[in-house]
């Protein structure tokens, strides 16, 4: 499949000059590079007309990187074998940000899947029919194999080794190919210049935003760089080239995922591109979790009705969105104790409605047992049963009685801000060998701006606390 890269460089302007006339200098013409190869459509536009920037350094650097980040080609296959080795440094680092991600989430995201893309290849080939047996096994070799990096760009592989391919970055290759072009625009046009750097769906900003920047079709106006966005829409993304499935594949039991659309903003483009990998193979709940660390990494996930979720943060981005009337709110719930000998984790689901019960944002979901979700019967009859695909992507498990704490940014399921100040609260919980619990608690935003609300709980629902 061909692919196209596009490099726009916006280098800061040089300030006009004054003539001895009065009038300004020309503003420069700008310059582009068109460079072609198989399988490759690079473009690269300079706004300053920089010449310190060539093709053919731009041409051989993108032609290397292809190479080199080839999943049969001999650097991977190299790297793959038991002993020590020496990587590029712009490859060690990729493959660095790549472990360290697969160590934050257990796993769930991995360049070690050589063997696993190779699987899912032979499928399409016909040369074989997919289990999930056969998957999860390949998957838990390569995450149970001890990976030894040391910097300042060496790696060390195990002598025992899963069958075949191990190393493909191919999650994390676009991030490679933005990251080293961008490295290289940085040495050439200087520590002012503005540029902005895209591999497919994964883009780069560098430098003061210009009026005219934009990511996910939003303007990004005064926010200067670097910052990055990396977009993996599920639903039209093949699991490996000619496979009928979609999706991407989930390092944890080698299976596809599919269904959710995920958009990223990150400081660093490997995060921006992990994190969206992430994002579609985990569940909303799970990834916030996983991300509660990383305040500079904000996610979006959209499924396939338009229901967004996002993380803290991620709509105030934008130029404009957090002057868009909305009211963010804080909310937390308390869960009592019981003191019986066989204690179980409560389910829970949190949810806000209008004054006329139409859903405005489903919040939280503890409890990822469809049997004991059908328990949580209010919520189950006027949501549950008819999202069965959102419960999927944003249940998590029960957590005894730790506190329930959201954080709402002011949209609503589709992302659209919410502007309407009188709202409801409703808060359901159950319990098995326990009790089941439901209040609603009428919200006028407009009176938490003076002080915060405190309601008593009832049964298993204890202090209720909103505030903005």
């Amino acid at each position: 499949m061909k692919r196209r890269f596009i490099i726009c460089l916006l280098s800061a302007w040089t300030a006009a000059t004054v003539q001895a006339a009065g009038s300004a200098q020309p503003e420069p013409a700008k310059q582009s590079f068109h460079m072609q190869q198989p399988g490759y459509d690079v473009m690269v536009i300079m706004e300053s007309g920089d010449a310190k920037v060539e093709q053919e350094a731009l041409n051989a650097l993108v032609h290397d990187t292809a190479e080199a980040t080839n999943p049969q080609g001999r650097l991977l296959t190299e790297l793959s074998r038991a002993g020590t080795h020496e990587l590029p440094f712009w490859l060690y680092e990729g493959i660095a940000k790549c472990e360290a991600w697969f160590q934050l989430t257990e796993g769930k995201v991995s360049c070690r899947n050589g063997a696993l893309y190779r699987y899912w290849e032979q499928y399409v080939a016909g040369d074989v029919s997919p289990e999930r047996r056969d998957a999860r096994k390949l998957a838990r070799a390569s995450r149970v194999t001890a990976v030894s990096l040391t910097a300042p760009a060496q790696l060390t592989m195990p002598q025992a080794m899963p069958d075949g391919p191990f190393w493909n970055v191919g999650i994390i290759g676009d991030a490679l190919m933005v990251n080293r072009i961008s490295g290289y625009l940085t040495e050439k046009a200087g520590a002012g210049a503005a540029f902005s750097v895209q591999v497919n769906d994964t883009v780069s900003f560098y430098g003061a935003s210009p009026e005219e920047r934009m990511l996910f079709g939003e303007p990004v106006a005064d926010h200067n760089g670097p910052f990055s966005g990396s977009v993996i829409n599920t639903v039209t993304r093949k699991v490996v080239a000619g496979a009928k499935e979609a999706g991407v594949l989930d390092s944890s039991d080698g299976w596809p995922s599919s269904g959710l659309t995920s958009h990223v903003v990150a400081k660093n483009v490997f995060d921006a591109a992990l994190a969206a990998q992430l994002a579609v193979i985990t569940t909303t709940t799970q990834m916030q979790d996983l991300l509660s660390d990383k305040q500079d990494v904000l996610v979006k996930t959209t499924d396939k009705k338009g229901r967004v979720n996002t993380s803290d943060g991620y709509f105030a981005f934008w130029q404009g969105k957090e002057d868009a009337g909305v009211t963010a709110l804080d909310i937390d719930v308390t869960l009592p104790r019981f003191n019986v000998s066989n204690y179980h984790g409560p389910y829970a689901s949190v949810w806000l409605t209008g004054e006329d019960a139409q859903l405005v944002k489903s919040l939280l979901i503890r409890g990822d047992s469809q049997r004991w979700l059908t328990e949580l019967r209010v919520w189950w009859r006027k949501i549950g049963r008819t999202h069965e695909d959102f419960i999927d992507g944003f249940a998590g498990a029960t957590r005894k009685n730790k506190p329930l704490h959201v954080h709402w940014d002011g949209f609503d399921e589709q992302g659209r801000p919410v502007t309407d100040k009188k709202l409801v609260l409703n808060v359901e919980v159950a319990r098995e060998d326990g009790g089941r619990n439901y209040q609603k608690i009428p919200l006028d935003l407009n009176a938490l701006i003076k002080q915060p609300l405190h309601t008593a709980g009832k049964g298993e629902i204890g202090d209720i606390t909103v505030s903005l």
